[in-house]
């Protein structure tokens, strides 16, 4: 049965039949490859009751040599704003948060949420690392 699987296995398509590629897709699968981003585990210490989280699109990571500003590109395990996260009363609760990349120059920068009312997350002059995988923690 092998024997005849791999016979009809080695013939060839007809031209007509082959996938064609396309060099712009090539291309822009290349940028993506060097694309990178930064990583921040954030984790919120738990608090005496229930505690409702989210964040907003309007983070940054900004470098503080330079006027460069990273976007957040994704969060995961806490809601975009306007929604929220709900943590139940005396538990840690962890979310990630993916930046875009920040300059090679940069050595040191903040992470802060843009926005007109309290509660802003803020973690200042945080050192820059080789793996731009990086781990804080919020004051309640």
């Amino acid at each position: 049965c092998s024997e005849n699987h791999r016979s009809r296995g080695a013939e060839r398509r007809p031209e007509s039949d082959r996938p064609t590629i396309h060099i712009h897709a090539i291309v822009r699968l290349s940028e993506v490859a060097h694309e990178s981003h930064v990583y921040v585990h954030v984790t919120y210490p738990p608090g005496q009751g229930e505690v409702l989280l989210r964040i907003w699109r309007t983070t940054f990571l900004l470098d503080k040599g330079s006027s460069h500003e990273s976007r957040l590109v994704h969060a995961d395990n806490i809601s975009y704003a306007p929604a929220w996260t709900i943590v139940p009363a005396a538990r840690p609760h962890t979310f990630l948060l993916i930046f875009e990349g920040l300059p090679k120059e940069c050595v040191v920068f903040d992470l802060v949420e843009r926005i007109d009312q309290p509660g802003a997350f803020e973690v200042r002059s945080i050192r820059r690392n080789k793996s731009d995988v990086y781990r804080v923690t919020l004051a309640p």
